[in-house]
């Protein structure tokens, strides 16, 4: 807490992001329509931009040009997700 009983938002993951904008790729699993995916997972993405209102996220359809690899499906019998 900061002074004034303010909350401080900090994200890190092995220091500072050099960013706050990042694109997204999604690989469809088999359990659900794309359609239902692909609105959950934005959905996902919109509740942490509405927490953090610096992160913007934008779906991408170039895998190898992506911020974030979400893949939903199972994989040798367990839940498989990629980030």
């Amino acid at each position: 807490m900061e002074s004034g009983g303010l909350r401080v938002r900090r994200y890190a993951i092995f220091g500072k992001w050099s960013k706050s904008s990042f694109t997204y790729y999604l690989s469809y699993g088999d359990d659900m329509t794309k359609a239902d995916q692909a609105r959950i997972i934005a959905r996902a993405f919109k509740y942490w931009s509405d927490a953090e209102p610096m992160l913007k996220f934008n779906r991408t359809y170039n895998y190898n040009k992506t911020d974030i690899r979400v893949r939903l499906g199972y994989s040798y019998s367990r839940l498989y997700f990629e980030l």
